[in-house]
């Protein structure tokens, strides 16, 4: 009878037996950014504007809540609210609707240096948001998730939505992309319609996240397990189906599917080898959808933007982290050469194919190109990550440019456990380090000695001394 050790390695949402439960968090971080004062930041301060002014000038408000760090791992939530408190009016105030946007970017109340989110200014000391604000739809959700309509000073309750509910589980479940909401007004041409509203440093009066949830009870554990002439016989409980059983000869050797995927919490199959390693994996793979939003164009770059600004096609891999195939402070290879430079994926779909042969990637990735500086590309990834490859690259050139080249890096798709949902990767471009022209329109001009990749700064991507992203990218999952 084979010799065999156990290891059971969860990753899933856990909802076995289910036990309600209920939290009001207030924010752990909130501020405002203001049109009419767009280098300051408001963070720290005891209420924050929101609406519009009666100058016609506009304010958003920022609010995050620690929903991971509150709220058990795995819970279920059923039902979100937002209460905040109107403490003060404009002037011969307009009554408006306010809502709330999913924010897909990450933003500072204020940092060390009493630095942090202005009406230009994103995040850290330097990168901006793509249109002084936020660009709605990019920079946030392309729809609210939910909405309360404001009179006067008082409290209110932003009511629960199937999509307040959405955003709460998607913080809890991938923490690393909370980013929290906007609250805004809906009437932002209506001149005042801005209010004032409490913030977390007036703790009586602060804004609450209530989160109706339910908690799993029990965890996920192997209810029976036997080896008979059969094979290997597994029953579990406390999770959602669909279940793979996996087999690993050795550690660190793939792991390799036994038997097939199934809803039931029960299998048998047979073995071979005298040893080896056993888990229950749920949802052993992922399908993604990538949504490319460029926004180079001649209002967000204004200086010598291009006539035939494009994109090339994309290039890259699925991969682990055993390769990489660029990096920055690492000299360009010639796949990401000639893509930077020409657009011409093939020599990195090349490079790809030789890391799939050596076992550290599953699948070279391909992209259509786009004609202009700004529209869309949208497409389904051709191969689906898995626990043994989680990572994605995938790259595209700024076209026309020396050697600039823009994308997502490495990107892991796996964190805690848990498939991430949705994730948005903001472009600042790199310099591959392979061409020393200095614009757009350079001629070739052979980098010797050749350089290393680094991020393109300060030409063309810093406007009025931030570094603006030239669009986004976004991986959905869809299976």
């Amino acid at each position: 009878m084979p010799n065999l050790t156990r290891q059971l390695i969860l990753s899933t949402c856990l909802a076995a037996t289910l036990v309600a439960g209920t939290a009001q968090l207030p924010p752990v971080a909130d501020t405002y950014i203001a049109e009419n004062a767009p280098d300051d930041n408001h963070g720290a301060l005891a209420d924050v504007a929101t609406g519009s002014m009666n100058s016609g000038t506009r304010a958003r408000a920022l609010l995050r809540f620690d929903v991971a760090g509150a709220l058990p791992a795995g819970a279920v939530i059923t039902s979100v609210s937002l209460q905040f408190e109107v403490t003060r009016l404009t002037m011969g105030a307009a009554n408006s609707t306010f809502e709330v946007r999913r924010v897909h970017l990450p933003w500072t109340e204020r940092d060390t240096d009493n630095e942090g989110t202005t009406w230009r200014r994103r995040f850290g000391a330097d990168i901006g948001w793509i249109d002084p604000g936020g660009r709605l739809g990019i920079e946030t959700a392309a729809s609210p998730s939910g909405t309360v309509a404001v009179t006067g000073t008082n409290v209110y309750t932003m009511a629960s939505t199937a999509a307040m509910v959405a955003d709460v589980q998607y913080w809890l479940d991938t923490p690393s992309e909370n980013h929290g909401w906007m609250l805004r007004t809906q009437s932002e041409p209506v001149n005042a319609t801005a209010r004032r509203i409490a913030t977390r440093e007036d703790t009586a009066r602060a804004p609450r996240l209530v989160i109706e949830y339910d908690e799993p009870a029990d965890p996920f554990r192997i209810t029976s397990f036997s080896l008979d002439e059969q094979g290997l016989s597994l029953t579990w409980s406390g999770t959602l189906p669909d279940y793979q059983l996996q087999w690993q000869s050795e550690p660190g050797a793939p792991w390799e599917n036994l038997g097939a995927l199934t809803g039931e919490e029960s299998m048998t199959v047979p073995l071979s080898g005298d040893r080896g390693l056993v888990r229950v994996a749920q949802s052993d793979t992922a399908l993604y959808e990538m949504t490319f939003d460029a926004t180079w164009g001649d209002d967000t770059h204004p200086t010598n933007y291009p006539s035939n600004a494009h994109w090339s096609g994309f290039v890259g891999g699925i991969h682990n982290d055993q390769v990489h195939f660029f990096r920055v402070g690492e000299t360009a290879s010639v796949g990401v050469q000639f893509l930077a430079e020409r657009g011409n994926g093939i020599p990195m779909g090349d490079e790809v194919q030789e890391a799939i042969n050596a076992g550290t990637a599953s699948q070279a990735l391909f992209g259509d190109s786009l004609s202009t500086g700004v529209g869309q590309v949208q497409f389904t990834l051709a191969g689906m990550v898995s626990q043994d490859y989680p990572l994605i690259t995938l790259i595209t050139m700024v076209a026309p440019s020396p050697d600039w080249f823009a994308g997502a890096e490495s990107l892991n798709m796996l964190r805690n456990g848990r498939w991430v949902d949705r994730v948005t990767v903001a472009l600042l471009p790199w310099d591959a380090g392979t061409d020393s022209g200095i614009s757009y329109a350079s001629p070739d001009e052979v980098t010797d000695p050749r350089g290393v990749v680094t991020l393109l700064d300060p030409y063309p991507t810093r406007v009025e001394g931030l570094l603006i992203p030239f669009g986004t990218m976004t991986f959905e999952r869809v299976e």
